[in-house]
């Protein structure tokens, strides 16, 4: 997917705000069914929806927060691409920078 592809989705995503909650948990049962490779496109569009979110009232934050600690422990189990991990650990590395998220995952 493209990075124009992320942003369009995360548009809508961000759009449809009040459908943050479902959206979410479909983001989760997605990203958890994918296959390897496409895990990370999946993740880089939690980062765009969760970082648009901060300017909207960060509804999305919180209902994507909610299920970062299973996604992240899906990855570690199915993804055996170790710069897909680093990519993840690092988007995990900015939402502790940025103060978005406390805990590492």
């Amino acid at each position: 997917a493209s990075s124009l592809s992320i942003q369009t989705l995360s548009n809508w995503m961000s759009f449809n705000q009040s459908s943050s909650e479902v959206l979410s948990k479909t983001w989760s049962s997605e990203i958890q069914k994918a296959k390897p490779d496409r895990k990370i496109t999946l993740l880089y569009l939690a980062n765009d929806v969760i970082q648009q979110s901060r300017k909207k009232g960060n509804k999305y934050k919180e209902q994507i927060g909610k299920h970062l600690l299973p996604v992240f422990a899906n990855l570690k189990q199915t993804v055996p691409d170790q710069t897909v991990l680093e990519k993840a650990a690092r988007l995990c590395g900015i939402w502790t920078d940025r103060s978005i998220y406390d805990a590492p995952f």
